[in-house]
This record gives C-alpha cells, sequence and structure tokens, in this order.
C-alpha cells in the first residue's frame, strides 16, 4: 500500500481505531494492533514510512520500547533516525539498551536520555571518558538539575567518574557547582592541571581532605587558593599552624583576604617568627594597621620596631606610640627624629613653634608629649594644633 498516513488509516478495522493514539504514539500504536499486517509491512519499509507518515504526524509521545526498536533498527537511515529522536518526548531510561555508540551519541545529543549517574557513567566507560554528545547533556541547565537530585553513588566504580567530573573546563560555574555537590569523596589531592577557578569552586563546596598534606598540595600547585583552604578548615588546622611555617607570602596572602576572622589572623600572627613579619616592608606595614585598629597584638619587640619603621605610615606610627610609648621611653627623640617632618621640629630649642594637624590622636600624640616633658605647651587653632618648644 502507498505509505501516507490517510491510507493507513482506512486499514484499521473501525473498532480499534483511536484518533489521539494514531496521530500522537503512531509507530506504538500500529505496532499493538490485533492484525500484525499492518506493522510488519511497516517495519519492512521503515525509512518510507517514517518519511511519509511518521513525520507528517505528531507523534511525539512513542512508548520507550517502541522508541528504541526505532533508534536500534539497522534499517533506517541515520537521517531518519535523527529526525525521529529530535521530535519524540521520550527518554530513554538505561542507554545499555541501545545497541549502537552513534546512537548513544544521537540520544545524548538531543537530551533523549534518562539524567541517571548510571547513564553518565556509562557513556564515560564506553566513550573512555565524559567528552563529546555528553557534554550537551552536562551543559544544560534543566538536565542537571534533575541529574543532581541524587549523588554520585558511593562505589568504587563511580570515583573514577567523580574525577572526571571534577576536570570538566568551560562549565558555567552554576551547572560545576551542582556537579560537584554531589560527589560523596574528599581528595588530597587531584589533577594540577585543573584551572585555578575549578580549584577555588572545590574549596568552596568543601571536596578537600582538611590535611597538611592537602594544604601543601594546594599552596605548591595553586598558590594563594591554600590560605582559603586554611580559613575554610581552620578548626582543623589551629593546632598545626607552626607545622604550616608561614613565610612573609603567606602572612600578605592572610592579610589581604576579607574571609579571616580576628581570632584566626591573632593565631596565624603568633605562630609567625619576627623576622618574617618584618622581612617584607608591605606585609609589615598592613599587620601594624591591624594592630592599630585593634584587629590583633603582637609581642612588644614588634611594636617597638614598628614605631621606628620607615616602612609603616606616620599615622600608624603615631597610633602605636600613644599605646606604647613606654616601650621606648629613652627613645623618644630618636622616635621623633624619624618619625620625619613636622614632628622631627618638636625638640628644636632652637626654634620656637610647631604646627601638627589637629584630630583626636595627633592631640594624644601632643599631651603624651607634654606629659614626657619635651615640649613646652600647646593650644588648638581650628584645623592644627600649635606646639611651643622648650627653650634651650
Amino acid at each position: 500500500f502507498d505509505f501516507n498516513p490517510e491510507v493507513i488509516r482506512t486499514l484499521i478495522p473501525q473498532s480499534e481505531f483511536d484518533v489521539n493514539a494514531y496521530a500522537h504514539k503512531n509507530y506504538t500504536y500500529l505496532s499493538q494492533l490485533k492484525d500484525n499486517a499492518i506493522i510488519n509491512n511497516v517495519n519492512e519499509h521503515l525509512n518510507e514510512y517514517i518519511s511519509n507518515v511518521w513525520l507528517k504526524l505528531n507523534s511525539t509521545d512513542e512508548d520507550e520500547s517502541y522508541f528504541i526498536q526505532l533508534v536500534n533498527s539497522t534499517e533506517l537511515e541515520f537521517s531518519l533516525k535523527e529526525q525521529v529522536v529530535d521530535k519524540v518526548n521520550v527518554r530513554v531510561q538505561n542507554i545499555e539498551n541501545i545497541s549502537d555508540s552513534q546512537n548513544w551519541d544521537l540520544l545524548f545529543l538531543y537530551l533523549k536520555v534518562s539524567p541517571t549517574w548510571e547513564n553518565i557513567r556509562a557513556f564515560s566507560i564506553a566513550s573512555k571518558g565524559l567528552k563529546g554528545a555528553v557534554l550537551t547533556c552536562l551543559n544544560d541547565t534543566s538536565y542537571i538539575h534533575q541529574l543532581t537530585q541524587n549523588t554520585v553513588p558511593q562505589k568504587g566504580s563511580y570515583e573514577q567518574l567523580s574525577s572526571e567530573i571534577i576536570s570538566l573546563e568551560k562549565l558555567p560555574k552554576e551547572i560545576y557547582t551542582k556537579l560537584i555537590r554531589c560527589i560523596p569523596w574528599k581528595y588530597k589531592t587531584m589533577s594540577t592541571d585543573l584551572s585555578k577557578e575549578n580549584v577555588q569552586m572545590l574549596i568552596d563546596n568543601h571536596l578537600f581532605d582538611p590535611s597538611l598534606d592537602t594544604y601543601m598540595f594546594i599552596k605548591e600547585n595553586y598558590n594563594g587558593l591554600h590560605i582559603d583552604f586554611l580559613i575554610q578548615n581552620f578548626d582543623e588546622f589551629q593546632s598545626k599552624l607552626l607545622e604550616m611555617q608561614f613565610d612573609k607570602d603567606d602572612l600578605k596572602l592572610v592579610l589581604s583576604t576579607p574571609k579571616i576572622k580576628n581570632n584566626q589572623l591573632q593565631q596565624i600572627v603568633n605562630s609567625i617568627n619576627n623576622d618574617t613579619i618584618e622581612e617584607d616592608d608591605v606585609v609589615f606595614s598592613k599587620l601594624m594597621e591591624q594592630v592599630v585598629q585593634n584587629k590583633v597584638v603582637v609581642n612588644n619587640d614588634i611594636l617597638a620596631d614598628a614605631m621606628t619603621s620607615s616602612a609603616i605610615s606616620q599615622d600608624a606610627r603615631i597610633k602605636l606610640f600613644n599605646s606604647y610609648h613606654e616601650l621606648i621611653k629613652d627613645e623618644v627623640e630618636d622616635f621623633l627624629d624619624q618619625l620625619g617632618n613636622p614632628y622631627n621640629h618638636l625638640t628644636d630649642t632652637s626654634s620656637h613653634v610647631t604646627y601638627v594637624p589637629n584630630n583626636d590622636y595627633e592631640k594624644r600624640f601632643i599631651e603624651i608629649l607634654l606629659k614626657l616633658g619635651l615640649i613646652s605647651s600647646f593650644s588648638e587653632e581650628d584645623n592644627r594644633i600649635k606646639v611651643n618648644h622648650k627653650r634651650s
């Protein structure tokens, strides 16, 4: 018979005819008729049937088993098979029911495989990795939402799949985050080929084992991220800070991160020797800013060194002096000389007056100098303080 929807319809007994099934799941419907003659003829001329009948109907709701028959058919031309796969609203529940790897690619490409870890794993094994058509699924937000409703099965055979997921690059951040959150294992080391962005997401989502070995792996291969890892797992590391042997670069990162809490910063500073703290001018200056803001405390030797260090700003040194001048009570005049203009003129007995800015900490500073007998008197004049020198 001629293959067109009208002719085939006339061959079906009126008592068996279902207009909805005929229109929306034609191949399934014809396969389930009591008389096999029609479906046998269809299967013998499958390409003609798909071209002239199936594709002209709105046959999107085929039963899975009959959809699988069409996909597995060796008679159906690939171009027609692709049109069928594209059109149906059916997903294959188990990809291993599909016979040919080319058909696997086709189904994954059109998102016609049920979003399960079993199917993703099967593809990975068959293709020796997560590549090719499966990446279409792994880049689809809706597919990923369904897939990640469950975690990766915690079986040895899935550990390789988890490693492959971790190694995926160029996925949208939201999708990559959802995928790695489904991984049930924690890792001490990983491939050093991972991008820094991915490693940051792995840290943020607790994929690393909180151990010293892991800390050193991240420090050696992704320098900078090890501090984020430390702060995230600080409870685990606080008893091991001395073993971490912080250097000036580590301290610079610690002082730069907004994630650290004051008590964490204090414990880290306590574990670092004075030479390391004072080795780098930028680090030393940043740390003293934290001291001035009462976020951290350092030992007296560091405080004394800071007050006479040109690496520290004038403002910070004055504020430190206001709180800790007793540490240099025998060296205050040297301190003023090193502090620079205009403060190095305050004890000059050959002149009479020096003006300094008028603010709370400058006023406190001048009051201390008066108490120490280093100046004669002072008075406030709007935005400046007039300091009267002692006479020779």
